[in-house]
């Protein structure tokens, strides 16, 4: 091993944010300390594991699609945030920035992403919008909140912050709900203004039907992992932890009749 193999493998191994080298099928090759202390797993556990099993199910489609991007050549690295799933089942939200290693010929080898842990900035951001809205909230007289224009874009605002965090939104709700204010939140959107994908919306109407995963994969002509993981989707979109709470949102919203 000569002196640059040997420095590049110190700063990798010590490096002060996560290091992390992923295959094309999202396998860990390697890993370091930092990344190791992020997720609370040890190094030989973490390279046993795939990108799936750590990707939080809401973040799993949008992280795969950037790797297909990255492998067919669209572009040359990506940065976003997603959330990973600690062994002691919390989540951490994590800033990640991930390019392709190539061989001498120019072919890719495997990914090479560096992440950090913002979780605190992120329950921080949380906190100061759900005071924020509070604020808004108590200082207007039920729906008066909403009528100027600064209101509507508030509104739009916390619809949009309301699809990241489906805490935040659970917190909103009860807000709104206390204040008899009407805010759809409160009640829960149906599919078509939440965000679903087609397929999610495919997948929301036969869990409503009662429909197991192997059910619906053979439906829809998909695994029933790729179900699991668009079910997961639905769950955090939509702001619910249950199948039942889903049918009970579906009900109120005028999605399927009691």
């Amino acid at each position: 091993m000569d002196q640059s193999d040997s420095l590049f493998r110190e700063a990798f191994a010590s490096a002060p944010v996560g290091m992390a080298m992923v295959s094309r099928a999202g396998d860990f090759v390697r890993v370091n300390r930092s990344f190791c202390e992020m997720t609370g797993y040890s190094e030989s556990e973490l390279c046993q594991l795939n990108m799936r099993d750590l990707t939080h199910p809401a973040d799993l489609e949008s992280s795969f699609d950037h790797v297909h991007r990255l492998y067919q050549g669209e572009t040359s690295n990506y940065q976003m945030e997603k959330r990973y799933l600690h062994k002691n089942g919390s989540v951490v939200w994590v800033a990640i920035s991930v390019s392709l290693v190539r061989d001498g010929s120019g072919e890719p080898v495997c990914m090479a992403g560096q992440l950090q842990d913002v979780t605190a900035l992120r329950e921080e951001q949380e906190r100061l919008t759900t005071e924020l809205v509070q604020a808004a909230f108590h200082s207007g007289s039920g729906n008066d909140v909403f009528q100027s224009e600064a209101g509507t874009h508030l509104l739009k605002t916390v619809r949009a912050i309301c699809q990241e965090s489906s805490l935040l939104k659970s917190k909103l709700s009860e807000i709104a709900m206390s204040r008899k204010i009407d805010w759809p939140e409160a009640n829960g959107l149906p599919p078509d203004e939440s965000g679903l994908t087609k397929r999610e919306e495919e997948v929301f109407k036969l869990l409503l039907t009662g429909q197991h995963n192997k059910q619906i994969a053979a439906a829809l002509g998909i695994s029933a992992r790729t179900v699991e993981v668009h079910r997961g989707s639905i769950m955090h979109k939509l702001g619910k932890q249950t199948v039942a709470e889903l049918v009970r949102q579906a009900i109120r919203t005028g999605v399927i009749k009691p």
